[in-house]
């Protein structure tokens, strides 16, 4: 089973994303998200919000990107420095 392409990028490549799931992590960010293959692979993903940087980890057993949504359980939050 093929990952989700969406549109086409610049020198005709396929910018490759799929749906993950977030878990917990404060209110106003969203539950479901689409993303760039690339900004998942080490099983990991910040999220700027609200003055810093809310961490997520894939949970063990959640399903692959070809499979069905990754699920992302939120870990941390960082300061952005400025």
């Amino acid at each position: 089973m093929g990952l989700p392409e969406t549109g086409g990028g610049r020198g005709g490549t396929v910018n490759r994303s799929v749906d993950i799931l977030l878990e917990g992590g404060p209110g106003g960010i969203p539950r479901r998200l689409r993303v760039a293959l690339d900004e998942i692979e080490d099983g990991r993903i910040k999220i700027d919000h609200r003055g810093g940087r809310e961490h997520f980890e894939r949970v063990d057993g959640s399903p692959g990107p070809d499979a069905a949504q990754a699920v992302f359980r939120w870990t941390q939050r960082t300061r952005i420095a400025e």
